[in-house]
């Protein structure tokens, strides 16, 4: 682990050196953060551009990369967070392995030492640990805050004093402002607690412990109904919204059902193969079936943090049709927890056979020379060039509209506008988006030029507005491997 760990840090070191070539290692989406984060650290709120207000993004980890723009800027600031996320990572892996402790409290020193190890090193060695996907985006934060709420939820009996239910709240505040989307996982375990535990309960101090999470929840929720009427963010409104017309398209009004759920179906076993390679799937099933007379609430607490997970995903699924690489990535070290108690459980209180410890081994190396992430992100190259290459000969001070708009944003001179077009973390376009009259925003808003992918815009176009561009004209075009970077400048504006 140590091993690991060191290589994790150096790898910090390595990537906070790269300068314009971190667009290759970190996705689009990273970049909505870092100038929201470096717009609100130079005061002008909670927004990509200093002109439209956004609520898409999660919250805490907004407020935990904010300090590096405060304090430094640019590539030091990124730099920062890296190493940010770098230690984060860290204490993960000590978590992992302190968690399978306790539950395997009873096992055999042997096989509990055996399971603490294999879980902790297969987090160091899972897909993005290394070179994660999700570089720079709030998962590992998130992650954290997971095992930290599964922590403290198993300690539950019903004679808790105070003290557990104030943590517990703090915490499941924390968890919700890290993801937003984190009560679907929590859901299942809460409701089995209530309903296992109802007359046992002490209910006062329950509603302490809920009224606690909802006043750490709470600014976030009145800052959005003061500025948006609404507590549901634009990204979640603008994901569903583009999934939805797609798959209609594509499978028409009734099959994009029949074809979601089979997407959800598969989805819902990632963090297994993320994490494991899917053998998970099997040692906890062993368990379940070996100690199905077993009532220990906190196994079955744990057991039901990971039918959370698997609903989370099922429902993004559902809703999107795909989830992004962080979605599976946040419940890694959950599901390994899982793998790990599970392992223990198998073995009990005998040590296990020199067999079975290869075998355990041959897991890892499985997981290390099979599964191979995608952490070069070569599509986005072209979106770092177009701000060294294209904008520079677009008229200083207009509007840019685009799509995929965080690396522009980011590393744009602040002479130039990039206005997100998608409503990922533009609120204002979500009333566009849904009466299909995206021309009319552009019309609205004053957008000089508009910029990126021709597949993107195609299918914005073919989607939601075929008159998008109908008052513009294509200004210069940049072949890019399947496709082509077009920059449109408005007609009148020419």
């Amino acid at each position: 682990m140590a091993v690991g760990i060191s290589f994790r840090l150096s790898l910090a070191s390595y990537l906070s050196q790269l300068r314009e070539g971190l667009v290759l290692y970190i996705p689009d989406d990273a970049f909505y953060y870092f100038s929201i984060a470096r717009n609100f650290a130079r005061g002008l709120g909670f927004s990509i551009d200093g002109i439209h207000s956004t609520n898409g993004m999660h919250p805490l980890w907004l407020l935990a990369i904010t300090p590096f723009f405060a304090f430094s800027s640019g590539n030091s600031a990124l730099s920062g967070i890296i190493y940010f996320q770098a230690a984060l990572d860290c204490i993960i892996v000590f978590l992992i392995a302190d968690t399978v402790r306790v539950y395997l409290a009873n096992a055999h020193s042997t096989n509990r030492k055996t399971a603490m190890t294999i879980a902790a090193t297969l987090y160091i060695v899972a897909p993005g640990f290394f070179l994660r996907s999700s570089l720079g985006m709030e998962t590992t934060l998130t992650a954290l805050f997971i095992v930290l709420w599964l922590r403290q939820l198993r300690k539950f009996s019903p004679d808790r004093n105070l003290r557990f239910w104030l943590l517990l709240g703090i915490l499941t505040g924390l968890l919700f402002l890290a993801r937003t989307d984190m009560f679907v996982l929590v859901f299942p375990a809460m409701l089995w607690v209530g309903l296992r535990f109802r007359r046992e309960l002490p209910w006062k101090k329950v509603v302490f412990g809920g009224a606690i999470a909802f006043i750490v929840v709470l600014p976030w929720l009145v800052w959005n109904m003061i500025h948006f009427g609404s507590i549901v963010q634009s990204s979640a409104e603008a994901v569903a919204l583009f999934a939805m017309k797609k798959y209609a398209v594509m499978y028409g009004p009734v099959g994009m059902y029949r074809q979601l759920l089979l997407v959800a179906i598969r989805n819902i076993f990632k963090p297994f193969i993320a994490s494991t390679f899917g053998v998970s799937i099997l040692t906890i099933l062993c368990a379940l079936f070996r100690n199905r007379k077993d009532d220990r609430h906190d196994v079955t607490i744990l057991l039901l943090l990971l039918a959370g997970g698997m609903l989370l995903l099922a429902i993004h699924s559902l809703f999107r049709g795909f989830i992004r690489e962080w979605y599976v990535e946040e419940l890694i070290p959950l599901f390994l927890v899982g793998f790990g108690v599970s392992m223990g459980y198998n073995a009990g209180r005998t040590a296990a056979s020199i067999r079975g410890r290869i075998a355990l081994g041959l897991i890892v190396l499985a997981a290390i020379f099979y599964y191979k992430p995608r952490t070069i992100q070569f599509w986005q190259l072209p979106m770092g060039k177009s701000v060294e290459n294209i904008l520079p000969g677009l008229e200083k001070g207009s509007k840019i509209g685009a799509f995929n708009s965080g690396i522009y944003s980011y590393y744009s001179p602040q002479t130039y506008r990039i206005v997100n077009l998608d409503g990922v973390v533009n609120a204002d376009v979500i009333p566009y988006l849904k009466h299909g009259n995206l021309h009319d925003y552009l019309t609205k808003d004053s957008i000089e030029y508009v910029m990126d992918f021709q597949g993107t815009i195609g299918g914005y176009v073919g989607l939601f507005d075929r008159h998008l561009l109908d008052d513009y004209t294509i200004l210069t075009r940049h072949p890019w491997e399947d496709d082509t970077f077009i920059v449109y400048q408005r007609k009148e504006f020419k």
